[in-house]
C-alpha cells in the first residue's frame, strides 16, 4: 500500500504443505535474491530464521512461523538460516531485500 515501507524477501518459494511438523521446505530460489546469496538451494529445507526454529506448535504451522519471522525483517537487515539438506544441519546468513511494489 502506498505509504508502506517495503517488506523484506528472501528471494524463496515456499512449500504449502502447512502439516509439516518440523521445516519449512524451499521450492525455489530467485536469481539475485538473498537466498541464492547465501547458498539456499531448491529442496533444502529451513529449520530455524534469527533464532526462531520453524516447527510446528498447536494451531501453527513452521510455515506460518516463518511468515511471521519476516514481518520483523527490514529490508536489508542480515538474517541468519538454519538449513537441513540431506540431514546436515547448515548456518546461512543473507541479506534481506525490500519486496518489489506490485500493481494491482
Amino acid at each position: 500500500e502506498p505509504g508502506q515501507p517495503p517488506r523484506a524477501v528472501l528471494g524463496i518459494n515456499l512449500g504449502t504443505n502447512d502439516d509439516a511438523t518440523s521445516g519449512v521446505g524451499i521450492v525455489s530460489v530467485s536469481p539475485g535474491g538473498a537466498a541464492e546469496e547465501a547458498g539456499l538451494k531448491a529442496g533444502d529445507v529451513l529449520t530455524d530464521i534469527n533464532g526462531t526454529t520453524l516447527k510446528r506448535e498447536g494451531d501453527e504451522s513452521a510455515r506460518e512461523k516463518l511468515l511471521r519471522a519476516m514481518r520483523h525483517v527490514k529490508p536489508g537487515d542480515t538474517v541468519q538460516f538454519t538449513i537441513d539438506p540431506e540431514s546436515r544441519v547448515i548456518t546461512k546468513i543473507g541479506k534481506a531485500q525490500p519486496s518489489e511494489q506490485r500493481k494491482q
